[in-house]
């Protein structure tokens, strides 16, 4: 359904919604100068503001976080509205989206309810002419480049800092401690969990904590090493023994993991083990491009921290297809059979697709290889798959359909099975039937 724009009176002023939006990125795009910007654009032109939207502190990369502007954009839909114009200071203050695309999409939502979009301190306004469209989509791709340049520039300076053994983050591993100094490198005061520089010439750097901590990490590497106790095992003795953590809590499991594998308990500070930019997904980076540095004296020997390392490889999650084989393997020596019917309809493929990824997302009980039988399909029964001779004289066997597509396995081989588990009980032609 098209609206038709409206038209200015000179008695009547344009009702119009002002978007304000500031990131930390510099101060010249403060709600306030936003705000002054835009109502002298409104005094000029007839406009009237009416209401605001603002979104402080937010990222324009996506609309993440951004619940002003999704409002904004709801009620900009409605069938009742309480204006007809929406005003936003510049192109980069609407978004700074990746692809162009997405910010002329949700102007575009805009335009076909009715409103028209200004774009105040622009020199096109709210012109809509063809040149002003190909100028608009160059000061977007811009607007995201600027984040891009922006995201590259400070990703080297942190590496630089690291370098120097300048501390890059806030919240530390348990047994460590972030000490605040200034340029010289002379110690100001050790900053507590959630505190913060405030002067860009201070630094941070990591020192060891109190000596209790640092002899509980130690009791733990050599529980784990020399007594092969498990993770879940020191977790629970110390729980036993009151022994706390942050914020008197008990050491968890995912805590004493942590600890086995930081470098800062043998004195080395590691950054760059992973990256994340432009909101996008956390990658692992190639131990080649680590960055490391020598804090202090090691709290554990490195010998220990090797031994320890080796066991938690041994230990690791397997990767994909060693899960895949590990799978099949125990279910042909369990008497199920990989089947796909031609039969099988679109709907019983996509339900089973579903029933993966959704398995794939939650937690995970431990699943053992009892457990993951029980929870398998009873013999199926269905004609559609057993209309070779082979199915037909194994019908009192157990068989497994297993679909090939992609789908994105967890760190963990239960989450696997557990997938598994959850297949249907009988796949048939029908989606009923599911």
């Amino acid at each position: 359904m098209s609206h038709s724009l409206p038209t200015s009176s000179s008695d009547a002023p344009i009702r119009a919604a002002q978007y304000l939006r500031m990131s930390s990125e510099n101060q010249r795009y403060s709600t306030e100068n936003q705000q002054n910007a835009i109502a002298e654009y409104a005094r000029q032109h007839g406009y009237q503001v009416v209401a605001t939207y603002v979104d402080v502190g937010k990222s324009g990369l996506s609309l993440k976080g951004r619940d002003a502007l999704r409002q904004l954009l709801s009620d900009a839909l409605a069938t009742e509205r309480a204006f007809d114009a929406i005003m936003v200071l510049d192109v980069s203050r609407w978004g700074r989206f990746q692809n162009p695309d997405q910010a002329a999409h949700y102007e575009f939502l805009c335009r076909q309810a009715g409103l028209r979009v200004i774009y105040c301190a622009e020199p096109f306004g709210e012109d809509v002419a063809p040149i002003t469209t190909i100028v608009k989509h160059l000061k977007r791709v811009m607007a995201g480049e600027y984040s891009r340049e922006l995201s590259t520039k400070l990703a080297r300076a942190h590496r630089q800092q690291a370098e120097l053994g300048f501390r890059q983050g806030a919240k530390l591993v348990y047994g460590f401690r972030r000490l605040l100094v200034d340029s010289a490198r002379k110690p100001r005061q050790v900053l507590a969990n959630g505190e913060r520089k405030a002067l860009d010439n201070d630094k941070v750097i990591v020192i060891p904590g109190p000596p209790e901590e640092l002899a509980v990490i130690r009791r733990i590497f050599r529980l784990y090493v020399r007594s092969q106790l498990s993770i879940v095992e020191i977790a629970r003795r110390f729980a036993k023994e009151g022994i706390k953590g942050y914020g008197n809590d008990p050491l968890s499991p995912a805590t004493i993991r942590t600890i086995l594998s930081s470098e800062l308990c043998i004195g080395r500070m590691t950054y760059n083990r992973t990256s994340h930019r432009l909101q996008g997904r956390v990658l692992k980076t190639p131990e080649s491009s680590w960055t490391r540095f020598a804090a202090f004296e090691p709290i554990v020997p490195v010998s220990l921290f090797r031994t320890a390392q080796e066991r938690r490889a041994r230990c690791r999650s397997w990767d994909k297809p060693a899960i895949a084989a590990s799978l099949k393997k125990l279910l042909a020596q369990e008497g199920y059979h990989q089947s796909l019917s031609a039969g099988t309809s679109a709907e019983a493929l996509s339900d089973s697709r579903r029933l993966f990824r959704t398995a794939l997302r939650r937690p995970t009980p431990r699943l053992s290889k009892g457990l993951l039988l029980r929870k398998l399909p009873r013999p199926l029964q269905s004609s559609t798959l057993s209309s070779s001779p082979e199915r037909t004289e194994k019908k009192d066997e157990r068989y497994l359909p297993i679909f090939d597509f992609p789908f994105r396995l967890t760190s963990t081989a239960g989450l696997a099975m557990k997938a598994i588990a959850l297949l249907p009980r009988t796949i048939t032609g029908s989606a009923g039937d599911v």
